[in-house]
């Protein structure tokens, strides 16, 4: 991962330095998700931010997946102590949108200052705000983000432990409910996932040949016990 990091870093500044002008941003999600639930390391994540810094270009997180309590945290950067510049949000408070930082204010007449310019599909609604509003008292009140970080570290365990018991399942990964195990290849993926879906387990495919999960902010470790039975029975009937 480090060699690849590297290569990406000289692409990166190679890029920079031919077309450094046309440069608005550098935008990644903190953890892959379409792509399998591939996770950057912090120290990727700070390079990015060192690299933004040094070119006077903006860092932007795609957070719509790992943001607003997923990871265990309200966003997925806080466990790397990286700011963005822009941060884009989504799926729990069931409204999307972007929070911008103080670089933004540099050029004061950006597009969050000025009336109008961000309208249209960026545009807010009444029903919107009153919606996301209550879903982010009732996180607050329920303490979903801790909920989340202590359900998924348990869960990440108990998948762990299925990882040693079945040789088909590899590469168990995880920040919070932000969970995902790998299988040999596509089409074993493929079967498993209909066999979970028939069985009442709902799980996502994810990437070429992984397992992913996305449970609710207020799952229990009773409902968690209750799907690592039903995985293990199918999972242990998979050969690798």
């Amino acid at each position: 991962m480090i060699e690849r990091e590297k290569k990406s870093e000289a692409e990166i500044r190679k890029f920079i330095d031919e077309r450094g002008t046309d440069i608005a941003a550098i935008i990644i999600e903190p953890i892959q998700g379409e792509g399998g639930d591939n996770h950057f390391r912090g120290e990727w994540l700070r390079k990015l931010r060192a690299i933004c810094d040094e070119s006077d270009i903006l860092l932007i997180f795609d957070e719509v997946q790992t943001g607003l309590g997923t990871t265990g945290r309200a966003w997925c950067c806080q466990h790397f102590d990286v700011r963005p510049d822009l941060l884009a949000f989504g799926k729990k408070v069931q409204a999307c949108g972007v929070m911008a930082g103080p670089r933004l204010d540099e050029v004061k007449d950006n597009a969050f200052r000025l009336p109008g310019r961000l309208n249209s599909t960026w545009g807010g609604n009444l029903t919107d705000m009153v919606r996301s509003t209550h879903f982010l008292r009732i996180i607050e009140q329920e303490n979903l983000f801790e909920n989340a970080a202590k359900v998924g570290a348990y869960f990440l365990e108990r998948l762990l432990e299925l990882q040693d018991e079945c040789p088909s399942i590899s590469a168990v990964r995880g920040r919070g409910l932000f969970i995902a195990f790998d299988l040999p290849d596509g089409k074993t993926r493929d079967d498993l996932w209909r066999e979970l879906f028939d069985a009442g387990l709902l799980v996502l495919k994810s990437g070429e040949h992984s397992i992913r999960f996305r449970p609710a902010l207020d799952i229990t470790k009773q409902v968690v016990a209750e799907a690592m039975d039903l995985l293990r029975q199918h999972c242990l009937r998979v050969r690798k």
